[in-house]
């Protein structure tokens, strides 16, 4: 055994001319890195690794033993010279062979050791002092060994050994161990060769994790679509294979699908008398469906379904497994062993004739009502077949073969756990299956819903009729109204052009009146009247026609006024409104024309909302404003994808808001929406809030669009409206609006 403690480390010794040794360790670190770049099966690297480290060490077996998250081991990878020592591989060992202390050495102060049997010594190296956890230069100490230490390898016919830890993200993931069966010695620069290989190793572990889990990922995807092809169309709906298929891919030995469709019908149509149109109110309603596979229990009582009992019904509809799932469904229940499950108490009777041990439970929702479950049983280990020396008479097995019965002891009767794969994987199952089933019972209340509808179609023929005719004068009705309130703005400024001339009549017609008057006062009747010209009756005449003149006057002033009123009819109420909100909505009612299609690529909505006050506005109005604006950006996209069908791109809208705190006229806000449509040239643009200016062919579009916009935005709030456009490339449009309209518009 070596006992240098000096030694300096190995990128030292490659400064200077580097020993043979030191050259072989820097082959086989290239020859095992090589082997991890290329592959991504840590089994089979772990194996070269085993190999290729023995080959190095001349030394009769190295194996790679990995650690469960219980504290057992299970020896996963091995290579031996010449059958010199009896194979371990595949072999299962309990937590206490490897005693806690020695556990935290490894994982904390990353010990090695090397055992000299013969001259029962042990030699420690740390990379981490225990005490201070700063780093250490390589060095081995060496001290007695612990006698138990040195009987359980002396049984196992070995006389030297060396132990090198495998960490993985700061935990203890195994062991490197290699076993001769006679004495041999390791160099300080050898044992330091092995961490390198262990660091190594890590890397390996962490690539093939990474690999591991997006295989787990397409391997639960692809389950989860094979089960669905199972389910859906609902009509053909094969629940028996869709359960057998999910207690197969959740490694189960048997499973329960449980379906109340009474608690469902009640959950979609709450508050009525009776889950079936047919049905009397006091007749009981359809019994629950079960649907079975593999292994089953025995019903706690004649003719009891389990799922039905006081206690499968208590302990989970009232006891929360876990955390609630993102979408606030319950998750599932993970039972390792129900007979340890002391509420279970009364239904692990039915259990006691099978080898069930583990159960998983999904329930099956809507909403907070559960109205059934999915559940899958797990057989408990199979401690028989995993001992591969039974027949090996080799007395060198013994130790090993006693440590596995132990470990066999302390398995018997358990099931392998749930793991987050499993939970995963059953809780998508579950919203399948649910989904599914709720999809089924709404098909067939529609079928049944349908044929009473068909019973009265006759009935209520007129009614529909008189109906339709009335939807149609409404909305002749609303397609007038909309007409009108684009031309109130048009109505407005003629009343006012109209009543600057009017005004000036009818002030200066008292003026006119009182100049005649005094002209008529200077005419005596001395003057001798014209054959052509009646004075009398001009002096009598002429305030007449003032007078009439002045009555017309008024008139038109009254319907100045009444066109005046008439552009301001129909307004709503102001409210304090979260514009936000109404942006989110008219989105949502826009989404289906947003979506990707197989001969379009679909829009993308970007949305920079700024922090924005509460806006006192009216808030329908402007609802109309934002579906006008979004409507017509979606319809630009799909014109620019209809001008070039081979090249199309991407949609995208972008929205912006923004608080204006220090505005000329006091606080506002801005809106910017963006699109990257076909665009609008400038001649158009010069008109686009022009009512019935359109460029769309007809029955497309009626041109009052964005003057109705424009009418809400200005006249109305008192803001402002501005387009900003490039042909080809998109068109952008500022919303300016006062954090308080004028009430009074």
């Amino acid at each position: 055994m070596a006992t240098d403690t000096t030694d300096p480390s190995l990128s030292a010794h490659l400064l200077a001319d580097p020993p043979p040794q030191l050259i072989e360790v820097a082959q086989l670190l290239n020859r095992i890195t090589r082997r991890i770049l290329n592959s991504p099966d840590l089994d089979h690297t772990l194996a070269v690794t085993a190999a290729e480290v023995r080959d190095f060490l001349q030394v009769d077996r190295v194996k790679i033993y990995q650690f469960h998250s219980n504290g057992d081991g299970q020896v996963i990878a091995e290579s031996i010279d010449q059958h010199r020592l009896p194979s371990l591989l595949g072999l299962n060992f309990p937590a206490d062979d490897i005693p806690p202390e020695a556990r935290e050495l490894f994982m904390r102060a990353r010990m090695r050791s090397i055992v000299n049997v013969a001259d029962s010594q042990i030699g420690q190296g740390f990379l981490i002092d225990p005490e201070t956890g700063e780093s250490l230069p390589e060095s081995l100490q060496f001290r007695p060994v612990d006698p138990c230490h040195q009987e359980y390898l002396t049984a196992m016919g070995v006389q030297s050994s060396l132990v090198v830890p495998i960490c993985h993200k700061g935990d203890l993931w195994g062991l490197l161990v290699a076993h001769h069966a006679q004495a041999w010695s390791a160099a300080a620069e050898v044992v330091e060769g092995m961490q390198m290989v262990v660091d190594q190793l890590s890397v390996a572990i962490a690539q093939a994790d990474l690999w591991q889990q997006a295989n787990i990922k397409a391997q639960r995807e692809a389950q989860i679509n094979q089960i669905s092809q199972r389910l859906y169309p609902s009509d053909q709906m094969d629940l028996p294979t869709a359960l057998a298929d999910a207690v197969t891919a959740l490694q189960g030995c048997g499973g329960r699908l449980y379906v109340d469709e009474a608690a469902l019908i009640r959950q979609l149509y709450p508050g009525a008398i009776s889950p079936e149109p047919e049905t009397e109110p006091n007749q009981s309603p359809s019994p629950p469906t079960v649907l079975t596979h593999g292994t089953q229990p025995q019903a706690p009582g004649v003719g009891e379904v389990m799922e039905r009992s006081q206690t499968w019904q208590r302990y989970f509809q009232v006891t929360p497994p876990r955390e609630t799932d993102q979408e606030g469904e319950a998750a599932v229940w993970a039972i390792t062993d129900l007979h340890r499950v002391a509420a279970l108490r009364n239904i692990q009777p039915a259990f006691r004739g099978t080898t069930v041990r583990g159960l998983l439970v999904v329930p099956l929702s809507l909403g907070a009502t559960v109205f059934g479950y999915l559940s899958v049983f797990r057989d408990e280990i199979n401690t028989e077949t995993l001992w591969a020396g039974q027949i090996d008479g080799d007395r060198r097995q013994d130790q090993p073969r006693l440590s596995f019965e132990v470990w066999c002891e302390s398995k018997q009767g358990q099931a392998d756990p749930w793991t987050e794969h499993d939970q995963l994987l059953a809780t998508a199952l579950g919203q399948q299956f649910a989904t599914a089933i709720q999809q089924q019972v709404l098909q067939t209340q529609l079928q049944r819903l349908n044929t009473q509808l068909e019973q009265q179609v006759c009935d209520r023929t007129a009614k529909l009729q008189n109906a339709l005719k009335s939807l149609q004068n409404t909305q002749s009705q609303l397609v007038q109204a909309e007409k009108m309130s684009s031309l109130g703005q048009l109505v407005a400024s003629v009343a006012h052009e109209v009543n600057n001339p009017i005004n000036f009549i009818g002030g200066n017609l008292n003026h006119a009146r009182d100049y005649l008057e005094d002209v008529l006062s200077l005419i005596g009747p001395e003057v001798v009247a014209d054959e052509d010209i009646d004075i009398e009756f001009i002096r009598e005449d002429f305030p007449q026609l003032f007078t009439s003149m002045h009555t017309g006057v008024e008139r038109i002033q009254q319907v100045v006024q009444s066109l005046l009123n008439f552009s301001r009819h129909g307004q709503a109420e102001l409210k304090v409104v979260n514009l936000h909100e109404g942006l989110e909505s008219t989105l949502l009612i826009l989404h289906y024309r947003m979506k990707s299609r197989a001969d379009a690529p679909g829009i993308t909505v970007q949305k920079q909302y700024g922090d924005l006050p509460l806006v006192s506005c009216y808030a329908s109005h402007l609802n109309q404003v934002f579906m006008n604006i979004l409507g017509n950006a979606v319809q630009a996209i799909e014109q620019r994808w209809l001008a070039a069908p081979n090249a199309m791109i991407p949609g995208k809208i972008e929205i912006e808001t923004l608080a204006v705190p220090e505005a000329e006229s006091g606080p506002a806000v801005k809106i910017r929406i963006s699109d990257n449509g076909c665009g609008i040239s400038p001649d158009v643009r010069a008109h686009v809030f022009e009512p019935f200016f359109t460029t769309k062919t007809m029955g497309q579009g009626t041109g009052l669009g964005l003057s109705i916009c424009r009418q809400i935005v200005v006249d109305q709030h008192g803001g402002q409206i501005t387009c900003e456009s490039t042909p080809g490339e998109g068109t952008t449009f500022w919303i300016h609006l006062p954090i308080r309209a004028p009430e009074n518009t």
